[in-house]
């Protein structure tokens, strides 16, 4: 990781940001035959978009599952993967900032091994294995669930 990289998190994501990470070539393992390039507009929704060095570089989408459980959905730009770790971790502690939340929820879609590992590597646990659970290229395809729980994370 190159430590003179500025990295943020903000709140809130615009549709052309969001329009061109779906349109990213490099995002064919992560788009199923129903991704939609428009923000989810819920109450339960929150994006949080990630730049580097004040550069777009990708969206999470926090949905807040229960009082104490919130799921992660991850879009980082291939440029962006470098600091994937460091984005996480940042995704996990603003989280965690919720009193409330026990619990983090993440769902790895099958083939996207190298994320699962970064996942487990910082601290999630493999929960289960949906089969058949998305579409891509009209194929069925599984998704991992992993957890992390508060009393886990250690940093």
């Amino acid at each position: 990781m190159h430590a003179c990289a500025n990295l943020t998190l903000n709140i809130g994501v615009a549709k052309s940001d969001l329009h061109d990470i779906y349109a990213d070539p490099c995002m064919r393992k992560v788009k199923t035959d129903y991704s939609n390039p428009l923000p989810l507009k819920h109450p339960l929704a929150t994006y949080l978009t990630a730049r580097v060095n004040g550069v777009f570089a990708g969206v999470f989408l926090a949905i807040r599952f229960s009082e104490v459980e919130i799921e992660f959905h991850s879009l980082l730009n291939k440029k962006a993967r470098l600091y994937s770790r460091k984005f996480f971790a940042m995704d996990i502690e603003w989280a965690f900032s919720h009193e409330s939340v026990l619990r983090i929820t993440a769902h790895i879609i099958q083939g996207l091994e190298s994320t699962r590992n970064a996942c487990l590597k910082i601290g999630f646990k493999q929960e289960g294995f949906r089969r058949s659970a998305y579409v891509r290229g009209g194929l069925p395809i599984g998704v991992y669930t992993l957890g992390l729980l508060r009393s886990e994370w250690g940093n």
